[in-house]
């Protein structure tokens, strides 16, 4: 193929340097601002909305509440991972030590 094949007609012919990457031709309905085909178009459906669009009184006031309570949020992960990681640790390490250190 020709270089710069299936470009849009006065569009630069695209250059990659020399590198092995193969184009498709038929690249034309992206560069006119067309729909591209293939794939896996038109095999699924979006479903739920954007989170930025969300006017539901219910999921604004669970939102505010989260953020409210956020620092206590944070409080109990840092207490569950301490109980969850560090004390067992300390605990394996106690009794694996070399010496007694209650020996005077």
């Amino acid at each position: 193929a020709a270089p710069g094949a299936g470009a849009a007609p006065g569009a630069p012919p695209l250059e990659l340097g020399g590198s092995s990457v193969q184009l498709a031709d038929n690249s034309s309905p992206l560069v006119l601002g067309g729909k591209a085909g293939g794939g896996l178009d038109g095999t699924y459906t979006k479903k739920g909305s954007s989170k930025d669009l969300v006017t539901d009184e219910k999921t604004l006031k669970a939102e505010e509440q989260f953020e409210e309570k956020f620092d206590t949020y944070i409080g109990v992960f840092g207490v569950l991972f301490v109980g969850a990681f560090i004390a067992p640790m300390v605990t394996y390490f106690w009794y694996v030590r070399d010496e007694d250190p209650w020996r005077n």
